[in-house]
């Protein structure tokens, strides 16, 4: 919760695969109740428990959601293009916000 703070980690990686493997659940028709299961559980620890990053774990579901549902909606040859744009834009997009909000930080 500390703006300042580091954390130290990889739990974030952790809800970014949870969140890719829900979106590709979905995307080939397959019952998601167990995973959407595991993602409450593990939430309700994350919101329960002072000291855990909820930010990083609603981070990682999110972005690992995004990056999965935009490599299910580009697999087509002809839309590898369009994939890689896309894909550039969420790194250039996470790059930008990171290094605003440093920036804000420190002055």
């Amino acid at each position: 919760g500390d703006p300042v703070g580091g954390v130290l980690g990889a739990s974030g990686g952790i809800f970014g695969l949870m969140g890719a493997y829900f979106v590709v659940l979905r995307s080939l028709g397959g019952n998601s109740n167990s995973i959407v299961g595991i993602i409450a559980i593990n939430l309700a620890f994350t919101f329960l428990n002072p000291g855990v990053s909820w930010q990083a774990h609603i981070g990682g579901l999110v972005i690992g959601g995004t990056v999965a549902f935009i490599y299910s909606k580009t697999r087509r040859a002809e839309k590898q293009s369009l994939q890689l744009a896309l894909l550039v834009g969420v790194a250039a997009l996470l790059i930008t916000t990171s290094i605003g909000f440093a920036s804000n930080l420190l002055g």
